[in-house]
C-alpha cells in the first residue's frame, strides 16, 4: 500500500482532503535543522516537520524510505509496526494541516492523541476488512507492548504517555461496539464526531 493510498483513506474516513497531493510534502531527509519536530524526538522512522513562516505554516514529512518500500511492496498485517509508523506520521500531517486550514490552533499532546487514535482506526480497519474478526492482539501492542523513544525527557515522555492512555481509553470503546462484527458507518460516524472536536471536549468525553 502506497503513502498516497494511505492518505486517501484519511480523506475518505474524516470526509475531508486538507492537502492535494501528500507526495509533495513527502522528504527523504531533513532539510532544515529549524525546523520543530512532531513524532519522534529524533530524525529517524517518521517525523513531521514544522516550520512558522510569517502567517504561513510550512510542513514536511519524512518517512523511511524502507518503511516506504516494505508497505508498498509486502501485505501490511505482515508489518504492522511499520504500518503504524507511517500512519502516524501521515495522521500528524492530516491533523496539523485541517486544523490550519480553519485556523484552529493544536498542542503537541491534541496531535499525538489523534495519531493513536488514527494507528487504531486504521489498522483494525484493515485487519477487520481481511481477517473477518478482530483478534486482541493489535490492541495489546499498541497500547501495551509498546516502547517510547529513549532520547525523550521527562515533559515529552509524560506528554505521550498521557496520549497513549487516553488513546487507550477510546480504542477500547470502539473495538468493543463497532468490531466483531464490523459496524462501519457507525464507527465512522463515531470517528468523525471525535475528530471534529475540541481538544477539550476530547478531554471530558475520555475523563469520567
Amino acid at each position: 500500500m502506497k503513502i498516497k493510498e494511505i492518505y486517501k483513506l484519511f480523506c475518505r474516513l474524516y470526509n475531508k482532503n486538507p492537502i492535494e497531493n501528500i507526495e509533495d510534502y513527502l522528504i527523504v531527509t531533513q532539510s532544515d535543522e529549524n525546523c520543530k519536530l512532531i513524532g519522534n524526538k529524533t530524525f529517524g522512522r517518521e517525523a513531521l516537520l514544522l516550520k512558522e513562516n510569517g502567517d504561513s505554516l510550512e510542513m514536511a514529512l519524512f518517512i523511511a524510505p524502507e518503511i516506504v518500500t516494505m508497505l508498498e511492496f509486502g501485505n501490511c498485517l505482515d508489518h504492522t509496526d511499520e504500518l503504524s509508523c507511517a500512519t502516524e506520521g501521515i495522521s500528524h500531517l492530516f491533523y496539523v494541516a485541517e486544523r490550519a486550514s480553519h485556523d484552529r490552533k493544536v498542542s503537541q499532546l491534541e496531535i499525538e492523541l489523534q495519531g493513536e487514535v488514527d494507528k487504531f482506526l486504521f489498522l483494525h480497519l484493515l485487519a477487520s476488512e481481511e481477517l473477518k474478526a478482530v483478534p486482541p492482539k493489535y490492541f495489546i501492542q499498541q497500547f501495551e507492548n509498546f516502547s517510547l523513544d529513549k532520547n525523550l525527557n521527562s515533559e515529552e515522555k509524560e506528554r505521550y504517555e498521557l496520549a497513549s492512555h487516553f488513546a487507550a481509553k477510546y480504542c477500547a470503546h470502539l473495538y468493543e461496539h463497532y468490531f466483531n462484527p464490523l459496524r462501519r458507518w457507525n464507527l465512522i460516524t463515531e470517528a468523525r464526531e471525535f475528530f471534529e472536536k475540541d481538544f477539550c471536549s476530547k478531554l471530558k468525553r475520555l475523563i469520567p
